[in-house]
């Protein structure tokens, strides 16, 4: 009887592995051109702004004239990120998202507190913005990489 035994193993082994295989475990999102592109544009978006506010002076430069920019960059990030929420295993970017959602709050309670800003904290900020958003795409190309 032993020798059943082993052969009954040996095949719910086999059998099992060919289940397996045909199994596919996904660890990260698939890549989405859309995030992708819109990731881009917000960096550019967030870019120029910035630029914008390095040059500006006066009444160019307060916090009053530039409001509107803050609105939509919200909305236009809480789009990217509710677009990247539909993903399963989408942690990672969310956890991007996240971030930027607060630094653009820091930013814009800067702004209107500091009614201007300096352009070394501009500089500092820049360099927050563009760290975010090059995680945030590097994923995205990693991820279009894999599908290969």
């Amino acid at each position: 009887m032993e020798p059943r035994k082993h052969g009954a193993s040996r095949f719910l082994s086999v059998a099992l592995a060919f289940v397996l295989s045909a199994c596919s475990i996904t660890l990260i999102s698939q890549y989405d051109e859309q995030i992708d592109r819109a990731a881009t544009a917000l960096q550019k978006q967030m870019d120029a702004h910035l630029t914008k506010l390095e040059a500006a002076s006066g009444p160019d430069a307060t916090f009053v004239s530039n409001k509107q920019f803050y609105q939509d960059y919200l909305v236009d990030l809480r789009a990217v990120e509710l677009r990247a929420s539909a993903h399963p295993e989408n942690r990672q970017s969310l956890g991007q998202y996240r971030l930027m959602l607060d630094n653009l709050e820091d930013l814009r309670s800067t702004h209107e507190t500091e009614v201007t800003l300096s352009v070394a904290y501009i500089g500092t900020v820049r360099e927050l913005f563009n760290q975010g958003w090059r995680a945030i795409i590097t994923l995205e190309v990693a991820k279009k990489r894999g599908e290969g």
